[in-house]
């Protein structure tokens, strides 16, 4: 494994393609908010000063497909994450390739699609396993502490967060498949496949804490 820094798996149904719309109620926002606000004063806290890069390298999930129908995000997290461990190729070619073992995995022919389908964390799991030996985790964190721990031990982590209009957002937008790949010490590192200018882009803590929230904080470090 490439180690360039500059620090209950569960089974669950939850399915994410960044193409259904989620509107939480005024209750639920109001109360992300209040949470998203505690946690960001312990993560100032606990990471003064604290930064780390992992060198993954980035591919955007359209091509293949198109903009408006593209369902890539998941496939696309586990094809840099390969390039980055096992230094294979980073391309379209192997986006499609994900496509056609999670065709003959499940027997889903809506996944010899360009656009691609929906993965769940457990597809994911299994993908990164089965094909590509690597290993991971399927968890929920607690605080921004516990992703940010995981990944600077070495482990990129592919992260459940909203996006709308190629940005992460929180209280609206649909469920996206990204990785957190460092922290500079205010901001968030993510490659984030929904944009095309998604390498190495960069969110405050609370903007990227809030729309994390939004999914669950789920988060899955992935290692060699």
């Amino acid at each position: 494994m490439k180690k360039q820094i500059i620090f209950l798996s569960i089974i669950i149904l939850f399915i994410v393609g960044c193409t259904s719309e989620i509107i939480p109620t005024e209750e639920v926002i109001i109360n992300n908010k209040q949470e998203v606000s505690q946690e960001i004063q312990a993560v100032t806290q606990s990471f003064p000063g604290y930064s780390f890069y992992l060198p993954v390298p980035f591919k955007a999930q359209v091509l293949p497909g198109d903009w408006s129908n593209t369902k890539n995000c998941g496939q696309t997290c586990v094809v840099m994450l390969a390039g980055y461990l096992n230094n294979s190729a980073v391309n379209v070619s192997q986006i499609t390739a994900q496509n056609t073992w999670l065709y003959n995995y499940t027997g889903n022919s809506s996944y010899n699609d360009a656009n691609g389908y929906y993965t769940s964390a457990n597809q994911l799991q299994t993908l990164l396993n089965q094909k590509h030996g690597l290993s991971s985790s399927i968890l929920y964190g607690t605080s921004l502490d516990d992703v940010l721990s995981a990944a600077y031990s070495g482990k990129p982590c592919i992260v459940n967060v909203k996006i709308s209009g190629e940005t992460l957002v929180s209280s609206s937008g649909v469920d996206h498949w990204a990785l957190l790949v460092g922290y500079d010490g205010t901001n968030v590192v993510v490659n984030d496949p929904g944009t095309s200018y998604g390498n190495g882009k960069l969110y405050s803590a609370a903007t990227f804490l809030a729309s994390w929230t939004a999914g669950n904080k789920l988060y899955m470090p992935v290692s060699d």
